[in-house]
């Protein structure tokens, strides 16, 4: 054959035979390439190795990913720290939505969950701590009224 280039040519018969002769020798099995494997990951695993591999990692530990070596960490703060996600928050929230009907008090829309209808403070959530979860202090405005209170805010 000239040098340069050559396309993939299609094996012969005899090519075909030797290089199995090979592969046989040399203990190797024969592999099959596709354009598109079934299983691209890896090899195919049964439905008994993979309950023991999950049998395994069940409730296993990892202390190089906790406290204050995971990334996530904020210094040990409880989740008080974190007024939005007490659940004193989620209580106001809903009674603030269903004293209101879950209805938009400024336009009138009436939604059925979150984003659509949410709970705006009245008075500031971040300096009135002490009325963070009196419900009077709460009101029911869909998305569109709530951004518009908070572009005035800003203002």
């Amino acid at each position: 054959m000239p040098k340069g280039i050559y396309l993939h040519l299609p094996r012969t018969t005899a090519v075909r035979e030797q290089i199995s002769q090979t592969m046989k020798r040399k203990g190797l099995k024969p592999t099959v390439r596709c354009l598109n494997p079934p299983h691209p990951k890896g090899r195919i695993v049964s439905q008994e190795l993979r309950d023991r591999i999950a049998e395994t990692l069940r409730g296993r530990k990892r202390p190089e990913m906790t406290g204050e070596k995971n990334p996530n960490w904020k210094g040990g703060r409880a989740i008080l720290d974190f007024p939005r996600r007490c659940p004193q928050y989620k209580t106001w929230r809903k009674a603030v939505l269903d004293r209101d009907n879950w209805t938009c008090r400024q336009c009138g829309f009436k939604g059925n969950k979150w984003p659509e209808i949410q709970a705006h403070h009245v008075l500031r959530f971040s300096i009135y701590k002490e009325s963070r979860y009196d419900v009077n202090c709460g009101l029911t405005l869909c998305q569109t009224c709530h951004k518009k209170i908070h572009a005035k805010v800003k203002k």
